[in-house]
């Protein structure tokens, strides 16, 4: 090694060292919390949070997506969480989550049916009415105990006038001006998805205990209870009115809310909503019993459904492929040679002709044809009777020919388009003809 190198390669790893030493001098190694948004689970799954939450308190969980499950539910206590819409429930398996209730069960369920005076094509109350139901469809569970939800309507302008009115009075405080900052627009995605209202929040209290605080809870303020028959035995009511409330059912109960607020992922953490829902489900019973939540209802594929309501029409359907296939695919012997087509006579060619340029309407052109034809035979073999008069003439061609005068004189001046005149002038020609 010679000396220039050396020092090349000391200077190199001087240079190399007081870099590295530089680095770490100046920076450290920090562990940094990114939000990277919501995972894939807790996008398909809006009561994720809900159900994790319950799992760490001791309850046994499960979430689940397919109703068929409802055939064999846990033995009450249990509690039954449902905010699904129930419209595929018929009167059967309303009957039997009933049944279940009646036995001890807790059925907390979120009804979409709303109902009001019945209104004429002006969109006007008809006074003395009865109230209908103005959206969705009967609810086969909730109906029976006379609780009708109420919605108050209100447009997109009258949403945006409530928010910059709120905004201009100033009622956020210092405190919470944070929580209530204006939200940028919903995205089409959002609104499609439900991870959106144009309601406005409502705070409500509950009250679990008589000598706890109440706890804070948000529903939407456009929808609330009306108890017809007076079987509501507790609720949780805001200035609007009853957002959530209790019916005895035999042994059990049925909590039914106006909306999932206090639920779904994105407000579970809100206000009091957590410690609500663990302390309500435990309030009169058994603090460990078994959660199932139902977040979403997976339909079943095509074939599925075929299968189970047109099997009979997919048996019918594949024999006949199977008898198409059977027909196309094998046959019996060798196969036949193609016959030769047989050789018509020239009188059929000549027949088929005639009868093509007569449906053409050309029978006056093959009239004249023939006519030019028998007048140069008798030019050529008859020069004199060709220069005769035309009485004459056809004197001369009727003595010859055996016909009379007025067969020779329609043979050779008729205009008729008539089939029957027509064949009896070719006949004429064709005589007068063979007899020059």
């Amino acid at each position: 090694m010679t000396r220039d190198l050396a020092k090349r390669i000391a200077i190199a790893a001087f240079v190399i060292a007081l870099c590295a030493g530089g680095f770490f001098a100046c920076y450290e190694k920090r562990e940094v919390d990114a939000w990277t948004g919501a995972s894939a689970e807790a996008r398909r799954n809006r009561y994720l949070a809900l159900g994790r939450l319950l799992e760490r308190m001791g309850h046994q969980v499960a979430l689940l997506d397919d109703f068929s499950r409802l055939a064999a539910l846990p033995e009450p206590p249990a509690t039954l969480i449902l905010p699904l819409n129930r419209t595929t429930f018929g009167e059967k398996r309303s009957a039997a989550l009933l049944t279940w209730v009646a036995r001890g069960g807790h059925l907390v369920v979120v009804t979409y049916t709303v109902w009001g005076p019945r209104e004429n094509e002006e969109g006007e109350p008809v006074p003395g009415a009865e109230d209908v139901i103005l959206d969705g469809r009967p609810d086969l569970l909730l109906d029976r105990f006379g609780l009708r939800q109420r919605h108050r309507k209100r447009s997109l302008t009258e949403a945006a006038a409530e928010a910059a009115a709120q905004a201009e009075s100033g009622e956020a405080g210092a405190d919470d001006s944070e929580q209530h900052a204006p939200q940028p627009a919903p995205s089409l995605p959002q609104i499609l998805n439900g991870d959106f209202s144009f309601g406005r929040p409502e705070t409500s209290f509950a009250f679990l205990d008589d000598d706890a605080e109440p706890l804070e809870l948000e529903f939407n303020a456009d929808f609330w209870w009306e108890d017809t028959r007076d079987l509501v035995l507790w609720s949780v009511s805001g200035d609007s009115g009853a957002h959530l409330v209790e019916v005895a059912h035999g042994d059990g109960r049925i909590s039914a809310l106006t909306s999932d607020e206090p639920f779904v992922n994105d407000s579970l953490g809100s206000v009091d909503h957590a410690e609500f829902v663990v302390r309500w489900l435990r309030d009169g019973r058994e603090p460990n019993v078994p959660v199932w939540i139902f977040f979403e209802e997976e339909w079943p594929s095509l074939f599925a459904l075929l299968r189970r309501y047109a099997a009979p029409a997919l048996v019918g359907l594949l024999a006949l492929i199977v008898s198409w296939l059977w027909r196309s695919l094998w046959r019996f012997g060798p196969a036949l040679p193609a016959p030769d087509p047989a050789r018509r006579r020239w009188l059929e060619h000549l027949e088929a002709a005639g009868r093509f340029h007569w449906r053409q309407d050309r029978g006056r052109a093959l009239l004249e044809s023939l006519r030019a034809d028998v007048l140069r035979e008798l030019r050529r073999k008859r020069p004199a009777w060709h220069r005769l008069p035309e009485r004459e003439r056809i004197e001369k061609l009727a003595h010859a020919s055996g016909l009379s005068l007025e067969q020779v004189a329609h043979a050779l001046l008729d205009t008729s388009r008539a089939a029957r005149p027509f064949v009896a002038a070719v006949r004429s020609l064709e005589r007068i003809r063979a007899s020059l």
